[in-house]
C-alpha cells in the first residue's frame, strides 16, 4: 500500500539543518546553521510561523535570525521555497488561507531505501529481487542483512559464500561411507 499523500504536518516538521532536504546551507550562507540552531528554528514551522506560508516576509525572518541583510534573507527564502515540492507549497497555502490544519495523525510519507549495490555481485552481496526496502513493512532481520550487505559490498565482492565451494569447483561431494550405513 503506497502512501503518496503528502502531509502537512510532516512538511511543517521538516529540518532545516544537518544535510536534510531543505538544508541550504553552503558557501553562499556562511553561518546559516548556527543563527537557525541559536534562534530555535530548526523546522521549517519555525520559518512559516514568522515568514508566512508564503515564505515571504523576509523582514520579520531577518529579524528572527539577527540578519542585517534584507536582500540576503529574501534570497534564503527563495531557496527554502523552491526545495519545497508543488504540492507541498500548495498545501502550505492552504494551511495559511485556514483550510488546511497539522495533525500528527496525518499521513506519514512513505520511506524507502534502494540497496545501492553498484554493479558488485556475488552469492554474500546478492539481496535478490528487493529493489527497495520499504521502512514501513520490511522486516527487521532483512533491513539488517540488507545494510551489512551495502556498507560491505567491496569486501564480499565475488566471495564464495563458503571457502569449500572454491575447492570443490562447486560439485558436491558425498561420503560413501555414510550414505550407506543409512
Amino acid at each position: 500500500m503506497e502512501n503518496t499523500e503528502t502531509s502537512l504536518y510532516c512538511v511543517l516538521e521538516e529540518p532545516l539543518i544537518n544535510g536534510a532536504r531543505m538544508d541550504i546551507q553552503d558557501r553562499t550562507t556562511p553561518g546559516l546553521t548556527s543563527m537557525l540552531c541559536t534562534t530555535g528554528a530548526v523546522t521549517l514551522r519555525s520559518i512559516v510561523d514568522v515568514a508566512g506560508t508564503g515564505l515571504n516576509h523576509a523582514v520579520a525572518v531577518a529579524s528572527l535570525l539577527g540578519q542585517k541583510s534584507i536582500r540576503q534573507t529574501r534570497n534564503l527564502l527563495r531557496r527554502w521555497t523552491e526545495r519545497l515540492t508543488e504540492e507541498e507549497f500548495r498545501i502550505l497555502q492552504d494551511y495559511g488561507s485556514g483550510v488546511e490544519t497539522p495533525g500528527e495523525g496525518d499521513p506519514f510519507p512513505d520511506l524507502g531505501l534502494p540497496p545501492d549495490l553498484d554493479g558488485y555481485s556475488g552469492p554474500l552481496v546478492d539481496v535478490g529481487s528487493l529493489e527497495r526496502l520499504d521502512l514501513h513493512t520490511v522486516k527487521g532481520k532483512v533491513f539488517y542483512k540488507c545494510c551489512v550487505k551495502v556498507m560491505n559490498k567491496c569486501k564480499l565482492d565475488g566471495r564464495a559464500d563458503t571457502v569449500w565451494r572454491k575447492k570443490t569447483g562447486g560439485r558436491q561431494q558425498h561420503n560413501t561411507s555414510l550414505a550407506g550405513s543409512l
